[in-house]
């Protein structure tokens, strides 16, 4: 069994203030040969202060290193996702502190950056699935159900709490925000990829045996959009549609919707996320 990429697509978003971002804060990354896919979707910067000035935001900064660390430092075959995941994030952590205008101990735990991902590995004759935050795998074999892994409730929280916040005054949401990330910096139960120590131990992981020309699509939240909350289509609508056409195609209608659709639902969560996606089928 291995893995055979068919199709990758990075397509940044609009920042807090609206304005088209350059690299954007996704990222994707794949190694056919160790048999390995993800995506990181970094959280958007909250402020007051930067950490990092190479990259162009800090979130964007820990996809990026988090997406080298994935690239150049591959699982070995006998190691186990946990133990893997406990050696990739204390060397980016490391690296962190190396590249930081600041103490990192130092600095308000909301302006730690911080990522959800979707990772895979084929491994003898299964797949392994290991994530956080609300980044989604679809597994669509030839002849079966589709499967969505993700962290529902995740999910849907982002989506609520997104609302909500969008409803305040700028200051208050902007509050809001840190308060959340702070959170998530420091109690080990929200724990996200990033700076925090106890990611490993919260890693969402699941194994599955999936026949030959089974399809898997790994795509951040600012992808998953067409089908919640957008409403679109349906995520068996997705597959149909990335497999037809591309995950460019898709992209497109996604984007057009986002400038032609329903404002009133556009005005109530962030608008133009950036979006990331593999497709890719098991051979």
């Amino acid at each position: 069994m291995s893995i055979s990429i068919l199709e990758t697509i990075n397509w940044p978003g609009a920042d807090l203030n609206g304005k088209r971002k350059r690299t954007g804060d996704d990222r994707f990354g794949f190694d056919e040969g160790a048999g390995t896919a993800w995506v990181l979707d970094g959280a958007t910067d909250l402020g007051p202060l930067r950490l990092f000035e190479t990259e162009e935001s800090d979130a964007a900064w820990i996809a990026e290193y988090l997406n080298r660390e994935l690239m150049f430092s591959p699982p070995q075959p006998d190691e186990d996702i946990t133990p893997y995941f406990e050696r990739i994030l204390t060397s980016l952590r490391e690296k962190a502190k190396a590249a930081s205008k600041v103490t990192i101990e130092n600095a308000p735990k909301e302006v730690w950056p911080i990522a959800s991902g979707m990772w895979m590995r084929e491994r003898g004759e299964v797949i392994e699935f290991a994530w956080l935050g609300d980044c989604v795998a679809l597994i669509s074999p030839p002849d079966g159900p589709l499967e969505i892994l993700t962290k529902h409730e995740q999910s849907e929280l982002e989506t609520r709490t997104s609302r909500e916040l969008n409803a305040m005054s700028p200051e208050d949401k902007l509050a809001g925000l840190r308060k959340i990330r702070a959170t998530q910096n420091s109690d080990p139960e929200h724990a996200l990829f990033g700076l925090s120590p106890h990611a490993p131990s919260r890693l969402s992981i699941e194994t599955r045996n999936v026949p030959e020309g089974t399809d898997i699509i790994l795509m951040t939240d600012g992808l998953w959009r067409v089908v919640d909350p957008y409403g679109l289509m349906t995520a068996e609508d997705l597959v149909e549609t990335v497999r037809t056409y591309s995950l460019v195609e898709l992209m497109k209608q996604m984007r057009r919707y986002e400038t032609e659709g329903d404002q009133d639902t556009l005005a109530r969560i962030k608008k133009s996320d950036d979006a990331a996606a593999i497709h890719l089928q098991i051979r």
